[in-house]
């Protein structure tokens, strides 16, 4: 399987609803979808474009924030392919990260309790 299909999958999983399923199993979730996003980044599979960094910064807060569900909805708009994306949307210049500051802030949030 191609890496670019397996991140379309990805996205498919995280779209998957699991307002059902207990808080701790959904911060998993959306720290492996993040963790996941930015492995691809880092092997060269997906572009850390300033869409992408924008939407997996936003996918951080809603983690930080316990807003799990949010979280992944974000991780899985950051994998929306290009001709997909709303091209009326303006990626603003604030909460533009690197990789590296991406990577760092997931590590900081995993050590932090279920909300």
């Amino acid at each position: 399987m191609s890496e670019y299909r397996r991140i379309i999958d990805l996205r498919e999983i995280l779209i998957t609803p699991t307002s059902h399923l207990a808080a701790a199993f959904r911060k998993q979730r959306a720290e492996d979808g993040i963790s996941d996003v930015l492995r691809a980044v880092r092997q060269k599979y997906w572009a850390l474009d300033a869409w992408t960094s924008h939407c997996l910064n936003s996918a951080l807060v809603g983690l930080r924030d316990g807003k799990y569900d949010d979280a992944r909805a974000n991780t899985a708009t950051a994998i929306c392919p290009v001709d997909q994306r709303d091209a009326d949307y303006t990626v603003p210049p604030t909460g533009i990260r690197t990789l590296e500051e991406l990577q760092a802030e997931l590590a900081r949030l995993r050590t932090r309790a279920v909300k």
